[in-house]
């Protein structure tokens, strides 16, 4: 399903889908405080602008696993050339 992987600057894992429109991104617990608490303003902005050129996030979610709880969101890919 996901064809290729990087590992950013802050050492959080993207992964992009087969077809390069979504990107999976782990995220630090602080992230997560950090775009909850972003999160209102966020989606007025999103709604108020649907041309943005900042990435959508399509959702957070944290998946628990033997005892670690890993966050990753799933966004669209802002950076894909035109078809």
């Amino acid at each position: 399903m996901m064809t290729n992987f990087s590992e950013g600057a802050s050492g959080s894992f993207f992964f992009f889908t087969a077809d390069q429109h979504y990107i999976v991104k782990t995220m630090s617990h602080s992230e997560l405080r950090a775009m909850r608490r972003i999160l209102p303003a966020y989606c007025r902005h999103m709604t108020a602008n649907r041309a943005s050129l900042i990435c959508k996030f399509l959702g957070i979610y944290a998946l628990d696993l033997f005892n670690h709880t890993e966050y990753f969101s799933v966004m669209n890919n802002v950076l894909l050339p035109p078809e």
